[in-house]
């Protein structure tokens, strides 16, 4: 029983290392919420969630999962920092925006690219006030996933 204590000791000195890292590499990332992650920062936010249970409960070799926490937290900021240089760099990280919807005219080759069928378009649509879809001049999927709607200049009073 009395060995059982260091062991506990040392699972809790690496679960708030792992924690303390995971919090400076999720505060050097930025302060995006879950809904504005792109595809990247999502699968990296759950993988270094990952490796820091890992680090918390590998209690034989510590360094291996701490090692893989720092490559991904240095992979991050050279992602964020290369996107907020370069254009090319950014449509390469997060992609470009699709116009689903111009001049009126829903684009249905742009709604099959970007995987929403017709019924989940006019439900943002509504979602965002339009009720009328003649009321709208084009609507653009972000990079973000969100569907911005501009009105038709008739419409606007």
């Amino acid at each position: 029983m009395a060995d059982v204590f260091p062991e506990v000791g040392q699972v809790v000195l690496t679960s708030l290392l792992s924690l303390a890292a995971m919090f400076i590499f999720t505060r050097a990332g930025g302060k995006r919420q879950i809904a504005q992650m792109s595809p990247f920062d999502y699968l990296n936010a759950v993988t270094v969630g990952s490796i820091g249970a890992e680090l918390a409960t590998n209690l034989e070799q510590w360094w291996r999962p701490f090692s893989a926490l720092v490559v991904y937290g240095l992979v991050t900021w050279f992602v964020h920092y290369t996107a907020c240089k370069s254009n090319t760099m950014r449509s390469l990280w997060s992609g470009r925006s699709l116009i689903l919807m111009d001049d009126g005219v829903i684009l249905k080759s742009s709604l099959q690219r970007a995987a929403i069928d017709v019924n989940e378009f006019l439900g943002q649509a509504r979602v965002a006030g339009y009720f009328d879809p003649n009321e709208i001049e084009t609507a653009i999927l972000e990079t973000n996933g969100q569907i911005s709607f501009l009105p038709k200049a008739a419409t606007v009073p």
